[in-house]
């Protein structure tokens, strides 16, 4: 995941599973996640997981009379505030928004339909991205270019059924060791190695994590102007879209009550 405050505030290299699939969600190219939202999300930044992995390292290094090797698990459950994968989705949108943090690279309005049902995944999946993928592909066909967004989609449709197990499920792990080893730690040592999440903050991670993003990956300008005026087109685009559709649909009700009600 990013890191938190070591070595950079929220440096991220990688945008593979959860870090890809945030990344969607906030340039709002992902509008359906296939998660169950009151599932505990299994985070913690980077940082805190190479403080571990420095310390257990020091650790194993001292003789032992237990000839037992310990098994270090750095995982929120018991030590982080609670954390759900609804929570954290809800949180990046709602900062978007809220901060108008827009990127250069925005793809649509940032909005999120979670769901752990796998018929409204599947329903919901080509509603809002297949049916706009086969659009998008069929106008890159007319003008000659090959088509590409629908392979994208279907891609991301393996990646979260892939996921799902792991978004639907409650895992319970053992931290017993961990908070062994945090104890062991001296005073110098817990502000040099720390691993304490106790009171980490996660609206204030996920508000970093963002910035490293748009910095890191999406290698944003510094000027927050492109970004907005990218995000005005979009939403122009946007409340367009829904005027055409709603106006459709009140034009089709029109005639059907027409047809049932005639007017003599």
């Amino acid at each position: 995941m990013y890191t938190n405050e070591e070595p950079i505030t929220g440096w991220v290299n990688m945008m593979k599973s959860v870090p890809g699939l945030c990344l969607g969600v906030g340039l709002g190219a992902i509008h359906v996640v296939y998660v169950d939202p009151k599932v505990n999300a299994i985070i913690i930044p980077a940082d805190n997981v190479a403080n571990m992995i420095i310390t257990t390292a020091h650790h194993a290094s001292k003789p032992r009379s237990n000839p037992t090797i310990p098994v270090f698990n750095h995982v929120p459950n018991n030590m982080a505030p609670s954390l759900t994968y609804g929570q954290g989705l809800h949180y990046i949108v709602e900062l978007l928004l809220e901060k108008k943090i827009y990127s250069e690279n925005q793809v649509w309005k940032p909005y999120v339909i979670l769901t752990s049902s796998k018929v409204l995944f599947t329903f919901f999946f080509f509603l809002y991205h297949y049916l706009p993928a086969y659009f998008v592909d069929m106008c890159l066909w007319i003008v000659g270019k090959k088509p590409r967004v629908t392979k994208i989609y279907k891609k991301i449709e393996v990646m979260m059924r892939d996921m799902s197990y792991f978004s639907r499920t409650d895992f319970k792990f053992d931290d017993k060791q961990l908070k062994a080893l945090i104890l062991s730690q001296s005073d110098e040592d817990k502000k040099l190695f720390n691993m304490d999440v106790t009171n980490i903050n996660w609206e204030k991670y996920f508000f970093k994590s963002i910035l490293g993003i748009k910095r890191y990956i999406l290698k944003d300008s510094e000027d927050p102007k492109a970004g907005q005026k990218r995000h005005q087109t979009i939403m122009m685009a946007y409340y367009t879209l829904w005027i055409i559709i709603y106006g459709s649909l009140l034009y089709l009700s029109y005639v059907l009550l027409k047809m049932v009600f005639p007017i003599n």
